[in-house]
């Protein structure tokens, strides 16, 4: 194989699991807030979800 094609292989596998990880992290910090937020007002993380982030309580 020529040196082209094994240095873009190795780029998209790179970029590629950059992307996994990426969005791995921003699950966790989103699910780790929704569930900080449920667990201070006593609710499900369900109910937190369907109030919204950003109402009143939530913010005080």
């Amino acid at each position: 194989m020529s040196e082209f094609i094994v240095v873009h292989c190795r780029d998209v596998l790179a970029i590629g699991l950059l992307d996994v990880f990426t969005c791995v992290l921003a699950g966790f910090a989103i699910f780790s807030i929704l569930g900080y937020l449920a667990h201070n007002q006593g609710k499900d993380v369900h109910d937190v979800v369907k109030e919204g982030l950003f109402n009143k309580e939530s913010v005080i």
